[in-house]
């Protein structure tokens, strides 16, 4: 799974950024499943198929990536443990091209009320 982690340290390369982010987004969901059986999460993806491949290191990306989602499962998972009535953890994982840019957005609904 970890294929990207293999190249070179700093190696910018072409990089399909949709690809990376599905394959470390289903990583933080098994990750997590792995530890707690109980855990489960609707993922809602939205990857926008115009970016393509673009030049990136894979091994940078894909840490930041994982970090960022493993802390959304947590959140939505810890905000589940509360035993709210009727909430269903959601993450939601989307790309856009912005034409010079790239959108990343990472979103979870386990964030806590502030007392």
């Amino acid at each position: 799974m970890l294929l990207h982690s293999r190249g070179k340290t700093g190696e910018h390369q072409p990089t399909d950024i949709n690809a990376l982010l599905a394959e470390y987004t289903n990583l933080a969901y098994h990750g997590l499943r792995a530890r707690d059986s109980s855990f489960n999460v609707t993922i809602d993806s939205s990857y926008d198929d115009s970016i393509g491949q673009v030049q990136a290191v894979p091994q940078d990306l894909s840490r930041v990536f994982l970090n960022i989602l493993n802390n959304a499962c947590y959140a939505a998972n810890e905000k589940r443990k509360e035993a709210i009535a009727d909430f269903s953890p959601t993450l939601t994982v989307q790309t856009k091209n912005l034409g010079e840019k790239i959108e990343v957005r990472v979103r979870d609904n386990g964030q806590r009320n502030s007392a």
